[in-house]
């Protein structure tokens, strides 16, 4: 982007870039757990605003807003840094809720190679997508479905969708991309 001729970091206010410690990730819809088990969902896990309903791991939501989660017992640990990208749902999701996050993930070069915390049973389709875009499978940190993910640097994007909207940074992301 140019401003007065000078050239500034990108911008977009529908996307933010989190970078937390000490988080835990749950399996299948990727819900966040920061320290005192706050559960981080809005802008973070697809249709947030059903979470307490759809969730997969949500029992009980209280009428404070607390929620008794259904998690694994079993837990893997992360020492180094990670980046969530999911890629759970359909293509649509798999698209504008897991690779359009990578934008989020560029522009900082912290964050931009980061090991990805993705579903253990990533579809080869999908797979191919992530090698076409030149991530390897060595950068990839599967999450299996009966266990949660400890991690001590967590990079999260936030999601660059709404519903049916789509942040056009995304948009335009995913057509330079493909």
């Amino acid at each position: 982007l140019w401003d007065t001729g000078k050239l500034v970091d990108p911008f977009t206010p529908e996307i933010l870039l989190l970078r937390l410690r000490d988080v835990e990730i749950a399996p299948k819809d990727f819900c966040g757990l920061a320290e005192g088990r706050f559960a981080l969902i809005d802008g973070l896990v697809s249709w947030a605003q059903n979470y307490a309903q759809r969730g997969r791991h949500a029992v009980h939501e209280s009428d404070d807003g607390r929620l008794l989660l259904d998690l694994p017992l079993r837990v893997d640990e992360a020492d180094m840094p990670c980046a969530l990208l999911g890629g759970e749902g359909d293509l649509y999701a798999w698209m504008f809720e897991g690779i359009a996050r990578l934008w989020g993930l560029e522009q900082r070069a912290a964050a931009a190679n980061l090991p990805l915390v993705v579903p253990a049973h990533l579809g080869a389709d999908r797979l191919a997508v992530l090698h076409g875009l030149g991530i390897g499978d060595e950068r990839l940190l599967p999450l299996a479905e009966d266990r949660v993910l400890s991690c001590r640097e967590l990079w999260m994007p936030t999601l660059p969708i709404l519903g049916d909207w789509a942040s056009p940074m995304a948009v335009q992301f995913l057509r330079r991309k493909f």
